[in-house]
């Protein structure tokens, strides 16, 4: 449509479909090697408490569109391959004034491609739309990897006046591969607020066709808001992108921000 949030018209399949200001439960359930997305909420509430979503072929964990709400706690989603859809740019992918607060959750091992989709992704969270809002407590992100044609977080990604608070977090080991990359949190247009989070051993990386561009090993930002407070960034790395744009510097090993961009790091290291 024309303000880019994608509705639900024409055949979408998914395990579970909440629409229409329908409430869903799911409580120490295990979903395994899916095909299709997991849950999809529209215009309706989720919440999902000590689950699992292991080991999927291709589709997300939980899509959530139409300003739906969706909580996920001490649930695991981990060994998911996905190939992103126009619903589906990571595990949890949120669009159209959607809310997530997402706590004690482990994300590892999740590879996010684009398929034949030039658009975003990311190994963990997806999120994008003014209203789109994303809390994330305690949660950790390890060896995920996004891909795509345009820009690929290794982790979570937002866009278009989202908005991330994280705390208590820790990104390990997460990689995104694109012409604009973050090896952990890679944000356009949006805000972000971190506290007493972890970046080690993320990487961003080029592209394996389309190359490189730029990229943060830690953090990407341009045009949006960035706020640290008590976080470390330790040996994230972003070198292979330095080596290709020696010219001018669109590459750093811990936060890269680029054009009106408002950050504020307190109590940080890295």
């Amino acid at each position: 449509n024309e303000l880019g949030v994608p509705t639900l018209s024409g055949e979408h399949s998914a395990v579970i479909v909440a629409a229409e200001q329908s409430e869903i439960a799911i409580d120490h359930a295990v979903f395994g090697a899916n095909s299709d997305d997991v849950i999809l909420v529209d215009q309706s509430q989720a919440a999902i408490d000590h689950s699992s979503f292991i080991n999927g072929l291709s589709g997300a964990a939980v899509v959530a569109t139409g300003a739906s709400t969706i909580t996920v706690s001490n649930t695991e989603i981990n060994s998911n391959l996905m190939a992103a859809t126009a619903l589906a740019r990571a595990p949890i992918s949120l669009f159209g004034g959607s809310t997530a607060t997402i706590a004690d959750c482990s994300f590892t091992g999740n590879v996010v491609s684009d398929g034949s989709l030039s658009e975003p992704t990311a190994g963990a969270i997806f999120a994008t739309n003014a209203g789109t809002s994303v809390t994330v407590d305690v949660a950790a992100f390890s060896s995920n990897h996004g891909t795509a044609l345009t820009a690929g977080a290794g982790s979570i990604y937002l866009s278009d006046a989202a908005a991330l608070t994280a705390s208590g977090c820790t990104f390990a080991g997460n990689t995104g591969s694109s012409p604009v990359s973050a090896g952990a949190v890679l944000v356009e247009s949006a805000s972000v607020m971190l506290h007493s989070t972890t970046f080690t051993n993320n990487r961003a990386a080029s592209h394996p066709v389309a190359g490189t561009s730029a990229g943060g090993g830690a953090i990407y930002a341009t045009q949006s808001a960035v706020r640290c407070s008590n976080c470390t960034a330790e040996d994230n790395v972003a070198r292979d992108i330095g080596e290709a744009q020696r010219s001018r510097p669109t590459y750093s090993d811990a936060f890269f921000v680029y054009e009106p961009t408002d950050v504020k790091f307190r109590d940080t290291v890295y």
